[in-house]
């Protein structure tokens, strides 16, 4: 038997990362998707460790949030994303 009835915000942590790893690769770019899943679930995983949450508190659940913003200042297309129809 089901533990937890079915509500409307399940899975909210899931299509919020999805869409960073999105964004942070580049919209239409499947390598970029892959290169930033990589990178933001190793950074998360690092991120994680009890030696870095004891300097740092709290940066595992910020780091993806300010890789998006670093990335996004840097590269505002994403890392692998292409010039879009409408730009110069």
């Amino acid at each position: 038997a089901p533990i937890l009835a079915p509500n409307y915000h399940m899975g909210m942590d899931f299509l919020v990362l999805s869409f960073v790893v999105v964004v942070v690769g580049g919209m239409g770019s499947l390598p970029g998707a892959v290169a930033a899943g990589f990178l933001l679930g190793i950074l998360q995983s690092f991120a994680s460790m009890n030696e870095v949450k004891a300097i740092i508190p709290g940066i595992d659940q910020v780091i993806i949030y300010l890789v998006a913003i670093v990335v996004l200042l840097v590269r505002p297309r994403g890392l692998m994303g292409k010039a879009g129809v409408m730009e110069d």
